[in-house]
């Protein structure tokens, strides 16, 4: 390795440790604990200093020297100096969770820079990328100090104000650096320039508080120009597309993690103060999951901005990250290919890769065309029933269109609609909104196809989907009204009961409103709920719970053991093996989860009686939103395990099983054994 690049390695890791230190010393200012390890708010005890000058003096030992004489420190030592924070961060948990979170977070991204920096020791290319994860860390740092300074109105004291504009001036000099090497005069990022230019004229007038957020705008510019100089746009394509599994996950972990950090924001409540960790952390889960259950009321707890980022992450919960995404590529002439379709396909739950790909058009102009119908038809409802303002009533209108058609269960009004339960006009419309979000686009699809178009008989899929939401919607409503018409809808006229049974055996298919008192059920009542909540929708909609088909499957196949068949037979095809054990596993999956969370919300909540618990269990795993008003009365590990059971939820567990299963399947076969059953 020649002199230039053992250099160009070691310089790149003392700015990764400079930039580190400025971070370190920048959050530790904005924690107030007393007389404590991080001390009072803006100040620097002496232990928060000799911790961050062992972090120093360990990493320049350790790493930086040893790159300099150009030799490469063992992967223990790299993963050590990468992570040496780590602990910190976890004893600062307690006093200050969204900066514990953020420390985190530097210290995975800096373990990503370093740990990737020493293959630059071989290959000249990675020295490159380096240079490029260096600019991309420095963007985050630079983020996050404008969203505590500008955003949140965090300060701390002289010391932090003087590490963190040493350290927007440091990740400035790196990126002016790397894109003095990188880019030739031709294709001169010159927007960031000026950028750069208009930020430091403004820091000498009185725009000064302009300067942080211009900065970050232009760091964001230079990393996005980085990445694509360095990757290309090909590297995001594949990663979105090679495992849609991890991509669903982690998609939906991210939006929830930008979301509650929005959410943080004060400008996002209407009280005094900021939102709890815990509160927005929620929120943002109950919002992208799509979901309905609630610690805070939406109507009152947040300002318009607020409940807009709730209604975006719906919106995006609903539709998914992959759907939005491919829309986006194929609208900027993107190609969508093979594997994008298969990608597509699984996250949607449509197998036949062609069939997604027409999808896809189809998903976002039914989506649009049905929300902007359904905001239309509840505006005018809430200006004729409810003396709303038409601007007002637009409002409620879109909102509540969005969250009935993608089955979210949000609502503007504490009671739900439980003061509209004797006009049939909202549980009407909110059911068919309801009923079109649940069923699946594919069913949607084949349904509304041209006349004239080729068809190939009855499509299996379709009829189990249709039959088992008529069978369900129709035998809950019976149920529900024969249960309830001498208790909870007993003062109602025939035609309100049958309507408000009607609503409410829809609405526990994973919608969550309710249009009359849940505490007023009776326990059989509850008990049918918890059925249809657990069942859910369709595949491939923006319902959850087990899956309609699941649960079709599922019966099939006891009826079929029954009769002594060794086949599933359904609209005289057989059902593939594959299907068969698939429906199984997630049914005694799901029904392990939901037990598993049971018994630990029982040992946890005990200021609530066991229906309650099984009833909240049930809805925030089948992303319902439906509750027994409990939920406020959860303590911080009952709020988390009821996070926990929505992300579960609309993943899917075997969703969480394909992303840990071996990716070449085995070709071993063993001899069959009889093991006595029954």
């Amino acid at each position: 390795m020649s002199v230039e690049k053992r250099t160009d390695i070691a310089v790149r890791a003392t700015l990764i440790v400079l930039l580190a230190t400025l971070f370190h010393l920048f959050l530790f200012t904005v924690v107030d604990a007393p007389g404590e390890l991080f001390g009072a708010r803006a100040q620097l005890p002496v232990a928060a200093l000799a911790l961050v000058a062992g972090y120093v003096v360990f990493v320049c030992l350790f790493s930086v020297i040893p790159l300099w004489r150009g030799k490469s420190p063992s992967s223990f030592v790299r993963a050590v100096t990468a992570l040496l924070a780590l602990p910190l961060y976890l004893f600062m948990f307690p006093l200050n969770g969204p900066m514990s979170i953020v420390g985190m977070l530097w210290c995975v991204l800096q373990s990503h820079c370093l740990l990737s920096e020493a293959g630059g020791v071989k290959h000249a290319r990675h020295v490159s990328r380096a240079s490029t994860r260096l600019v991309l860390l420095s963007s985050y740092g630079i983020l996050v100090i404008v969203f505590l300074v500008s955003g949140q109105n965090i300060v701390g004291g002289m010391a932090g104000v003087t590490a963190s504009y040493l350290f927007v001036a440091v990740a400035i000099a790196v990126s002016l650096f790397v894109e003095h090497r990188r880019f030739s005069l031709r294709e001169g990022p010159y927007v960031e320039h000026v950028l750069l230019l208009v930020a430091l004229a403004c820091g000498f007038t009185p725009l000064g508080r302009w300067t942080l957020p211009l900065l970050a705008a232009r760091q964001l510019i230079v990393a996005a120009r980085s990445w694509h100089h360095e990757f290309g746009i090909e590297e995001i394509w594949r990663y979105l597309t090679e495992r849609p599994a991890q991509l669903l996950v982690l998609s939906f972990a991210l939006v929830i993690a930008l979301g509650t950090v929005v959410l943080c924001l004060p400008q996002a409540t209407t009280g005094p103060g900021r939102l709890g960790i815990l509160e927005a952390l929620f929120t943002a889960t109950s919002a992208t999951c799509v979901t309905g259950l609630v610690v805070v009321e939406t109507g009152k707890a947040f300002t318009m901005f607020g409940q807009c980022v709730i209604l975006t992450m719906i919106q995006i919960g609903g539709l998914g990250i992959m759907t939005i995404s491919v829309f986006v590529a194929q609208a900027l002439g993107r190609r969508m290919g093979l594997r994008g379709e298969f990608a597509f396909g699984e996250m949607i739950g449509e197998e036949r890769n062609r069939m997604a790909a027409r999808l896809l058009m189809f998903i976002v102009l039914v989506t649009m065309a049905v929300e902007l119908c359904g905001g239309c038809a509840l505006a005018w409802g809430f200006h004729h029933y409810s003396g709303e303002a038409w601007g007002r009533s637009v409002y409620l209108g879109v909102f509540h269109s969005v969250s009935a058609f993608c089955n979210a269960g949000f609502a503007l009004y504490g009671d739900s609609f439980e003061g509209f339960s004797r006009q049939p006009f909202f549980p009407i419309t909110l059911s068919l909104l309801i009923l079109l979000g649940g069923v699946g686009f594919g069913v949607l699809y084949t349904l509304f196809r041209l006349p004239g178009s080729r068809r190939r008989g009855p499509n299996p899929h379709v009829t189990i989907v249709l039959w088992m939401t008529v069978v369900l919607c129709v035998g809950g409503t019976v149920a529900l009204w024969i249960l309830e018409r001498g208790n909870s809808l007993a003062n109602m006229a025939l035609i309100d009961s049958l309507v408000n049974a009607w609503f409410q055996s829809v609405t526990a298919r994973t919608a969550g409103f309710n249009t009359v008192d849940l505490t007023q059920f009776s326990p059989a009542s509850n008990v049918v709920m918890t059925i249809l909540m657990f069942i859910g929708g369709a595949p491939g909609s923006t319902a959850g719970g087990v899956k309609v088909t699941t649960v079709a499957v599922f019966v099939l196949l006891i009826v079929s053991a029954l009769h002594g068949r060794k086949n599933v037979v359904v609209c005289g095809r057989t059902i593939e093996l594959e299907t068969v054990f698939k429906a199984s596993a997630l049914v005694a999956l799901s029904m392990l989860v939901v037990a598993t969370a049971i018994v630990l919300l029982l040992h946890t909540q005990h200021a609530l009686g066991p229906g309650n618990v099984i009833f909240e269990a049930v809805s925030a795993f089948g992303t319902v939103g439906l509750s027994l008003k409990a939920t406020s009365g959860l303590n911080s590990v009952g709020r988390g395990l009821i996070i926990l059971l929505m992300f579960l939820g609309r993943v899917g567990p075997l969703t969480l099983l394909v992303m840990v299963r071996p990716r070449r399947k085995s070709s071993l076969e063993y001899p069959s054994a009889k093991v006595m059953i029954g």
